[in-house]
């Protein structure tokens, strides 16, 4: 087991045909194109944070005596600090889904280069809130990193790799508390320069990193798996050359169907039990869950944003993130106010290591996830773990508010104790978002990014009408954090497809991407759908069926679910019509004959002219006649809709 892991650091990683994503995560592998991006992703959110939080370590006292500060301007200057990054999140998303991560990670990065080369400048309070919110677009790069770390590991290890990256990333928060003060002291006692001017030269060190880091990105590193953004596609029309694989599906005429079928192999393989779940091992519905990101409509995005589970996460991340955010912020002021005697530079360094421990613990969020997750190939599951961590972290708030510990070893022993959880459970949400809606991935990441500095925003304003009350404040945000956790803890998880191959499972996921509903796949192998198990969900031990948690009803047959979600999910009319019009009745006439005829027919061609033990002459002509038959009722169905191109869309 160890030395398999250990391999899988550096070897190049077992890569899924089907979407081009890496299978594991070579983490030691800058050679490799997806090590380089696991790389990149990470170190860009880590230099972007760097640069984010690099006004606390000097602010508590070195700015504010320069700039002549109040409390009151500095906690200030720490909310306009997390608007920027709040508006810029929000956008982004839809950005990444329309011009790739990688292009908008670099933009948002050099973007943010250029006012922290300007810091010189500042001499004023009204100059550090412009400064501190033009560089508060660095944060935003946490969305490009999630998403383009998304776009290049596969579902197995995705949650561990969102961990990964955004908590090295994260963990830049916590170095710039060591690297600004050393920075800042070198330039004072090496240099010669004056305090004031050794803080604002400081500042050119964060910008040169940044520049190098985005150039590299931009250089040496792809969009997809497949290369540029425009290539995106690439898995689903070159992963085979079975046109069922790649989702083509041609509509024959009378001779190529007699030429297709003369052409089939004459070795045949083994009989299996169920033509309708015949394929090759490519999971179909891993193919049709669009995978393929497209640029978003307005209504999309609308529709996105409000579902409630969309909902569930931004307000569980609002507390998490917006948590570490607002504390982070505070933290070597509340030490240096309960323990005088540690002073600015040693203060800072404790607060530091709140969120260094982010290197740990928000990965370990991802990685139990994603453990928890291969273990009960459930959704709800990983929700479970996610608002345990959420519950626990708001009990360490209060906690830590209550006692306002008064020794350092309680106080630092409290904090660890917050970040295990705090920080594991930022993990844990990310493991979750690839799951709500795969085909607006950049979205919901933007939306979910946004949620952390909308909570930061709050929890500042509560830190700011305070004071230096900070106990008091932090117990009011753990009271806060216990019960919005806990209240959306029953918001139920994604309907369950159970599916793997076969045009059934194919049917129902295009229905469920057209709508936007989200879903997730338990993938059911052929030798199992006569289990036991399986037929206690399904008693016909046919693929598909689904259990749609937010009604209680399990359902199987592929017609019957489309006319369910039809029902339910599609007020708007998106691929419906209005029920007792003709549109209506004319549509149910298509699909019933689509799944009593058309089908089956199609079917029994491939069972007889491909997977049947003996050639049965009689059988393939019979089915060839009824394929074309049902071809030609199809063609001269299309012919009279031209001007009702709806009735098809």
């Amino acid at each position: 087991m160890a030395p398999n892991f250990l391999r899988s650091l550096v070897a190049s990683p077992e890569i899924n045909p089907t979407n081009q994503k890496a299978k594991s995560i070579p983490i030691l592998n800058p050679f490799d194109k997806h090590g380089r991006v696991f790389f990149f992703s990470w170190l860009g959110f880590f230099v972007a944070f760097l640069s984010w939080y690099s006004f606390p370590p000097l602010l508590t006292v070195t700015i504010k005596k320069d700039l002549n500060l109040s409390q009151t301007d500095i906690a200030n200057s720490n909310i306009i600090a997390l608007l920027a990054t709040l508006l810029v999140r929000f956008f982004s998303g839809p950005l990444c889904d329309r011009y790739g991560p990688r292009l908008v990670f670099v933009g948002i990065l050099l973007a943010g280069a250029i006012p922290t080369a300007m810091t010189g400048l500042v001499t004023n309070i009204h100059g550090l809130m412009a400064l501190r919110f033009f560089i508060g677009i660095l944060g935003a790069s946490f969305v490009p990193c999630q998403v383009w770390t998304t776009g290049f590991f596969d579902k197995n290890v995705i949650g561990s790799a969102n961990a990964l990256t955004a908590g090295w990333g994260n963990a830049g928060g916590g170095i710039t508390y060591y690297v600004m003060p050393a920075v800042f002291d070198s330039l004072v006692h090496r240099s010669g320069l004056a305090p004031d001017k050794a803080w604002r030269v400081a500042y050119i060190v964060p910008f040169i990193i940044i520049v190098v880091v985005a150039l590299g990105m931009l250089l040496t590193c792809d969009d997809t798996p497949t290369g540029k953004w425009s290539d995106r596609a690439m898995p689903m029309v070159g992963g085979s050359s079975d046109s069922s694989i790649r989702g083509e599906i041609d509509t024959p005429s009378s001779v190529s169907v007699a030429k297709d079928i003369n052409n089939i192999d004459e070795k045949r393989p083994q009989v299996i039990s169920d033509i309708e779940s015949q394929s090759d091992g490519t999971t179909y519905l891993d193919l049709a869950k669009s995978e393929f990101i497209v640029p978003p409509t307005t209504k999309e995005v609308i529709h996105v944003v409000i579902s409630p589970q969309t909902f569930s996460l931004f307000v569980v991340y609002a507390c998490s993130f917006g948590t570490e955010l607002a504390v982070n912020s505070i933290l070597g002021s509340y030490y240096e106010k309960n323990f005088p005697h540690l002073g600015q530079t040693e203060a800072g360094e404790w607060a530091a290591m709140f969120g260094l421990l982010n290197v740990v613990f928000r990965p370990m969020g991802g990685i139990v996830s994603d453990l928890i997750f291969n273990r009960t190939q459930s959704v709800w599951a990983k929700k479970i773990w996610l608002i345990f961590l959420g519950v626990a972290a708001g009990a360490h708030l209060i906690a830590i508010g209550v006692l306002n510990p008064k020794t350092e070893a309680t106080m630092f022993g409290l904090f660890v104790g917050l970040a295990v959880f705090m920080e594991a459970a930022n993990g844990a949400n990310f493991s979750l978002v690839p799951h709500v809606f795969p085909a607006a991935n950049g979205i919901v990441s933007g939306t979910i990014g946004a949620a952390g500095n909308f909570g930061g925003l709050i929890f500042s304003i509560i830190f700011r009408y305070n004071g230096t009350h900070y106990d008091r404040s932090i117990w009011i945000i753990g009271v806060i954090c216990v019960v919005v956790n806990m209240s959306v803890f029953w918001i139920r998880p994604p309907i369950k497809i159970y599916g793997k191959g076969g045009p059934n499972p194919l049917k129902i996921a295009i229905i469920f991407n057209e709508l936007d509903i989200p879903y997730e796949i338990v993938s059911v192998p052929f030798s199992d759908v006569k289990k036991p198990e399986y037929v206690a969900i399904n008693p016909n031990g046919r693929l598909p069926s689904i259990q749609d948690p937010n009604t209680g009803i399990t359902l199987w047959e592929s017609g019957a679910i489309i006319e369910y979600l039809i029902d339910h999910y599609d007020p708007g009319h998106k691929l419906s019509f209005s029920p007792g019009s003709a549109e209506w009745y004319h549509s149910k006439q298509w699909l019933h004959f689509q799944m009593s005829g058309q089908g089956p027919y199609f079917g029994q061609v491939i069972w007889f002219a491909k997977f049947h033990g003996n050639i049965i002459p009689s059988a393939i002509e019979r089915y060839v006649k009824e394929v074309n038959r049902v071809t030609a009722v199809l063609r001269l169905g299309w012919a009279s809709c031209q001007e009702k191109i709806g009735l098809w869309h």
